[in-house]
């Protein structure tokens, strides 16, 4: 397990985050404790973690400023590219079927 303390980078800590997590060994656990100044900011951190292929473990309020986030990386970012694309190409077609499957059942029932 690595720690990370990003606290001096304020709210500016993202792309640094990003960084850590693409350079980390796959089933590396990594602590990463940052400002929370802006709330929004922890599910930044979350969302930028998984697009660089980690399992997020706990996101937690450290104390009244700061904030914890644990992840493991599971997998190369670039896997993680290709698994959301075929996601969203699985989404596609599946809603492409609906609609086939709706357009059969309105012609189905044109023919009763």
């Amino acid at each position: 397990m690595k720690r990370f303390d990003l606290r001096h980078l304020h709210n500016d800590f993202l792309p640094r985050l990003k960084e850590l997590v693409t350079q980390s060994k796959i089933g590396e656990v990594s602590f990463f404790l940052f400002e929370a100044d802006v709330f929004e900011n922890t599910h930044k951190a979350s969302q930028s973690a998984q697009e660089c292929g980690a399992q997020i473990l706990n996101s937690i309020r450290f104390n009244e400023r700061d904030w914890t986030l644990i992840v493991r990386k599971v997998q190369n970012e670039s896997l993680a590219q290709k698994a959301d694309s075929l996601n969203t190409q699985d989404s596609t077609d599946a809603q492409s079927g609906a609609k086939a499957q709706g357009a059969n059942t309105e012609s189905h029932e044109a023919i009763k």
